[in-house]
């Protein structure tokens, strides 16, 4: 089991293509144990890894900023470099097309 994730205008286009990529179970529950985001409530909207969750273009900004507020807790070496890595390029494609970044558990 995976939390995909996607961007897509709707829910229905976006699950209907490939994810971008996945955050397996231990990764997602170690991050979520340690205190990374703490006073990041975008990301804490992503604390549930078995509940969909979902950032209209209009909210992306803001989660873009706490991946930054992250990125200053981590070290370069950490597991998490790569996950923040691939949902700020996730945001940042998805606020180009004006489309909204989806997280589904699969």
């Amino acid at each position: 089991m995976a939390l995909d994730v996607y961007i897509g205008n709707q829910l229905d286009d976006a699950s209907a293509t490939m994810p971008l990529f996945s955050i397996g179970s231990q990764m997602h529950a170690a991050f979520f144990r340690s205190d990374l985001s703490n006073g990041c409530p975008s990301l804490q909207r992503m604390d549930d890894y078995h509940s969909d969750c979902s950032f209209a273009n209009a909210e992306i900004l803001q989660l873009l900023s706490e991946i930054e507020i992250v990125y200053k807790r981590i070290p370069r070496d950490s597991p998490y470099q790569s996950w923040m890595d691939n949902l700020r390029i996730a945001c940042e494609t998805a606020m180009s097309k004006k489309r909204a970044v989806f997280l589904l558990c699969d």
